[in-house]
């Protein structure tokens, strides 16, 4: 703590053993106080008083430049250069503060930060302040690091957040005394298993292909269709799919956590009733996905992970070991897991066989997944002669495992797409309180119809399947 500030400081200063010069400066602070006419105790450590004494000073005029101890602590760091971040952590009075300076997006200092951060971000002269509304202990160990202006900007940003935050609780205790009223009455127009008196949203994290059908040009019409807000997350951007001999891909990953960022900035923690995910290529990948699902999953929030790596036994190119047992850590906070076969066997590390599955082997395999975390579990694309079969898992809240076997008739080749259609369904439908059962057997038949109209229609399987031509089709509830 520097003795010196002009604030006075939030904390008793020990007299012994300081030098004259420190007792001198404290004189003339506690004098300079007088002079301003503040009264109270200046160590009194609550909320209010720290605002207003801020405000009492900044009006004062004794203010005169930078004292601020981070303005020193910046200074002494190097510059950044384009690619290179510099980044420096030290404790100060006992709270972790970290500073990141970067070329493209500023200087960002993160204080403190709790095992469930709520983040707010302030901008103060010295640049962006991240701080954890869950751990203000960190802050208040911190304010003396600043200038009072940039105090006053940090607590009255606190003050509105606080502010923002009772009244969107208000709102959300109203919409659910609506939704409680009305659950049991059948809505005009309504289906069966929606619930259309408050729109559900999810944040939808995968990739974009602007040619040839697959995830996001995908799940987000057919969830949107099923009515529910989809809001995408991207992880990178191809031309084409890469079912294609020639593609452009520009990969998100750096741009990733300052997007993720912005949505903290207008409060949209907690504001997702679910969040899906899709293929991620890299650790990095997984692990801001994690951070996000922590972050931004309130009580209630259905995560449902379909953990792509590969298929037919053979894992893309892409995944290494350390990849998969990253992976395994995101489908830790699933609610919902939707692996092919292949997928599963690896997440299980269980061998992999293409036919021949016996019922026992799938129950073990599926058990295996859900101890992991999740207690919803479909493995998907299971051959049996004529047959695809899905082998449907759910975990009773009492621990008691249910499973069965769906099955439908094989149509055609296989295809780009499809796995796509079938979350996008069982994510929407689980937002919409459909049955798990259910929801794999309307996505199963549906992949079936979207499969025949290719067929009808000649569609190469680079290009997807049509499922805009039959999405008509689809059963809502």
């Amino acid at each position: 703590m520097i003795l010196g500030n002009p604030y006075g400081g939030y904390g008793s200063i020990d007299t012994t053993n300081h030098t004259a010069k420190q007792l001198s400066e404290y004189a003339r602070t506690v004098a300079r106080r007088e002079k301003m006419g503040l009264k109270g105790d200046p160590n009194d450590g609550s909320f209010a008083s720290k605002l207003k004494r801020a405000d009492e000073f900044m009006a004062s005029g004794e203010y005169e430049g930078p004292t601020d101890s981070i303005g020193i602590v910046l200074r002494q760091m190097d510059e950044p250069t384009p690619g290179n971040t510099v980044n420096k952590d030290f404790w100060h009075n006992g709270a972790h503060v970290s500073i990141s300076k970067d070329s493209m997006y500023g200087t960002t200092i993160t204080i403190g930060g709790s095992s469930n951060p709520e983040w707010v971000h302030v901008d103060t002269s010295v640049g962006t302040v991240k701080i954890d509304l869950n751990d203000m202990t960190s802050l208040m160990k911190c304010l003396d690091l600043f200038s009072p202006e940039d105090i006053n900007a940090i607590l009255r940003k606190i003050q509105e957040v606080k502010q923002t935050k009772e009244a969107l609780s208000q709102i959300e205790r109203m919409q659910d005394e609506l939704v409680k009223n009305g659950r049991d009455k059948k809505k005009e127009g309504g289906e069966e298993g929606t619930d259309q008196s408050v729109q559900k949203k999810i944040a939808v994290i995968n990739d974009i292909a602007g040619y040839g059908r697959c995830a996001m040009t995908v799940l987000l019409p057919i969830i949107s269709y099923m009515g529910v807000q989809a809001c995408p997350l991207l992880t990178s951007v191809f031309s084409s799919n890469t079912a294609f001999p020639d593609f452009f891909m520009d990969d998100y990953t750096d741009r990733m956590e300052a997007y993720i960022e912005s949505w903290e900035k207008i409060g949209l923690q907690n504001r997702f009733d679910g969040i899906a995910t899709g293929y991620l290529g890299s650790v990095r990948q997984i692990e801001i996905v994690i951070r996000f699902v922590k972050e931004f999953s309130r009580e209630g929030t259905l995560v449902i992970v379909d953990p792509v790596m590969g298929d037919h036994g053979r894992l893309y190119s892409a995944y290494t070991v350390e990849l998969c047992t990253e992976l395994r850590k995101l489908v830790a906070l699933a609610n919902i897991v939707t692996p092919n076969l292949t997928e599963a066997c690896h997440l299980a590390d269980m061998p992999y066989k293409e036919k021949g599955w016996k019922r026992k082997e799938l129950f073990e395999m599926a058990d295996c997944l859900s101890d992991m975390g999740p207690s919803h579990v479909v493995i998907t694309g299971i051959p049996q002669g004529e047959y695809i079969a899905n082998y449907v898992y759910v975990k009773t809240e009492a621990g008691d495992p249910a499973a069965q076997m769906i099955r439908v008739h094989r149509a055609g080749e296989e295809r780009c797409s499809t796995g796509d259609v079938f979350s996008a369904i069982v994510a929407a439908d689980a937002l919409n309180g459909v049955p798990f059962d259910k929801s794999v057997r309307k996505a199963s038949g549906f992949v079936k119809q979207c499969i025949e109209k290719a067929l009808e229609l000649g569609t190469p399987p680079a290009e997807g399947v049509p499922y805009e031509l039959v999405l008509h089709r689809l059963r809502r509830g």
